[in-house]
């Protein structure tokens, strides 16, 4: 009896130890966070660069040697390489205004999904060329249920450009359509000063 205490225990604690080694955040190659920048400034990400604007904050992160996974329904679908996330303010991780750029290997989402989910809702899909690229943009305004089990409405836009063997993808987002016409214009600028790295 005591072997097999002894023995339900070992067992125990190695699956403990497993779940808690699968739950441990992985830690980017490189990290860089500024808050409330001084003067405009370009950042690199892995492929990838971008202008954050005077006054706004961000973390950039390369994950370039050991990629994220995103998961739906069990199954990897796709693998982000780094992620440069920017917000209008210090609270980077907090905030509910933001524009990111991502890396993804070898395929990002399925934009065209996203525009049949959310065209009854009045999205809005279209084209643009910057720098040399052609970008798919999709602005939609999703409805979602909060931690509280309230209704919440907020306004979304989602880009994409194909390269040879990987996906870089640009979104953005604010907590409500109103706020959608205060940052709508300078998104669009930022939007442009996304560049390739190869």
């Amino acid at each position: 009896m005591k072997k097999l205490l002894f023995l339900v225990f070992i067992v125990l604690a190695q699956n403990s130890f497993a779940q808690s080694k699968n739950e441990m955040p992985i830690v980017p190659d490189k990290f860089e966070k500024e808050l409330n920048l001084a003067a405009e400034k370009t950042v690199s990400g892995p492929g990838f660069s971008a202008s954050v604007p005077k006054g706004w904050s961000y973390i950039n992160s390369d994950h370039s040697t050991k990629p994220l996974d995103s998961t739906s329904d069990g199954k990897v679908t796709r693998v982000s390489t780094g992620e440069l996330f920017m917000t209008p303010e210090s609270n980077v991780g907090e905030s509910q205004i933001y524009f990111s750029v991502r890396n993804f290997i070898p395929k990002a989402v399925d934009i065209a999904k996203i525009y049949k989910k959310h065209k009854k809702e009045g999205a809005k899909l279209t084209t643009a060329t910057w720098n040399g690229l052609e970008w798919k943009i999709i602005e939609y305004s999703p409805t979602y249920v909060d931690l509280n089990k309230k209704n919440k409405t907020t306004y979304n836009w989602y880009a994409i450009t194909h390269l040879k063997d990987r996906d870089l993808t640009i979104s953005a987002g604010t907590p409500s359509t109103e706020k959608r016409y205060q940052y709508r214009a300078q998104f669009e600028l930022m939007m442009k000063t996304v560049k390739v790295i190869e």
